[in-house]
This record gives C-alpha cells, structure tokens and sequence, in this order.
C-alpha cells in the first residue's frame, strides 16, 4: 500500500483481494457509493492486481457492489478455478470417507466368506475332501490298480 488519500490507503498491484475490498469499503464511508464505485474503478483499471479478476469470489463481491471488472475471459477462468477447487475439495471429502468405506467393504467382505464357508461346510462331505487331497488321490489310483 503505496499512496494514501484522506487518509484512505490505496492498494497496489501486488495487494491482495482483500485490500481492494476494504479501499473500495472506504471509498463508500467517505464519497458515497457513486463516486467510490467510480474511484475505485479508475484505481483498479491503473495498478489492480490482475489475479483478483480470476478469483470468482471477488468477482462475486464486485457484481454485488455492481462493479463490471472482469472480461468473459476472466470470469471464465475464475469459473473454471471454481470448478477445480470444489473437485479438490471433493477428494478431500473422499479421502475423508475412504478409511469408513474400506472397514464397511472388509467387515462385508469377511461376513460373505464366513457365510460361503459355512454353506459349503454343510454340503460337502468327509469322502470328497479325502479324494481332493494326494494322499486320498493315491489311495484311489491304488485301488484301480488292485482291481
């Protein structure tokens, strides 16, 4: 914030959104709203910081206070930052129900083995598993052999 008017600090072009909102803030308590939105635009157009026009809530701010400060190019860009601020937010959100989701998914998992196990304890028989095995195979092969 290099210059001052009545005691009103001007920001410049590496202030921070923030600045401009409350210059233009001051502008309205000591001009009224007319010439402050005039002020602040000359302002603006000669040292604003150019990333604000690409922050959709400033221009969110600056359409409320009816103050046309950024091109369809800008407010393109700001929309498309928007967009990928809410997908980051969505991962954070995600990543937040990820550690719930995976205990649902291993407490389901476990509880379906458990019943497949049971199911298939009940239909298979003693013989069955023994003719599985090598040993019970042998034990077949030496059978045919004997007949």
């Amino acid at each position: 914030m290099s210059n001052r008017i009545d005691n009103i600090s001007i920001p410049g072009k590496d202030s921070p959104c923030q600045s401009w909102k409350l210059y233009y803030e001051a502008l309205v308590k000591s001009y009224g709203t007319t010439n402050a939105r005039e002020a602040w635009l000359y302002t603006f157009n000669q040292s604003g910081n150019s990333i604000c026009t690409k922050d959709k809530s400033f221009n969110t701010w600056a359409a409320k206070n009816k103050i046309g400060i950024a091109d369809g190019i800008d407010k393109a860009i700001a929309g498309v930052s928007g967009i990928g601020n809410n997908i980051i937010n969505g991962f954070g959100t995600l990543t937040g129900l990820t550690p719930k989701v995976a205990t649902v998914a291993l407490v389901g998992g476990l509880g379906i083995t458990l019943f497949l196990l049971y199911r298939i304890a009940k239909q298979v028989q003693v013989s069955d598993i023994i003719n599985v095995l090598p040993i019970g195979k042998a034990g077949s092969i030496a059978k045919q052999l004997k007949s």
